[in-house]
């Protein structure tokens, strides 16, 4: 929700080992242009530091005309298999359930 940017639907996801794929659309006919949310979409998710250095790739855009005008897109996002959000940052995105999991295995002293 932080990274997404306005008039960016995200519509599937998978998740692989290291990388994630997702598509979704961009509504036309709003400033900024689809392809300009599509790009701070892309350059959003490879500022975050889960990111591998080579960053979020987009790997198909389309337009797709009728009633509901948009821009389909797919991307990679490759992921760095070692990092951990910490309890704080996983409170700050909203996983309070995740955090609270990760709080109770540490107590009965599981290393994470």
């Amino acid at each position: 929700r932080r990274v997404t940017p306005v008039g960016v639907q995200l519509q599937e996801l998978s998740v692989g080992q290291a990388q994630i794929q997702l598509s979704g659309k961009a509504q036309i006919g709003a400033s900024p242009g689809p392809l300009e949310r599509i790009n701070a979409l892309a350059l959003s998710l490879s500022q975050l530091p889960i990111t591998r250095e080579q960053g979020v790739k987009v790997t198909q855009i389309t337009r797709v005309e009728g009633d509901d005008a948009a821009v389909t897109f797919d991307l990679d996002w490759p992921l760095k298999q070692d990092f951990r959000l910490s309890l704080i940052e996983l409170q700050e995105l909203g996983a309070t359930g995740l955090a609270e999991r990760y709080r109770l295995l540490q107590r009965e002293g599981v290393s994470l």
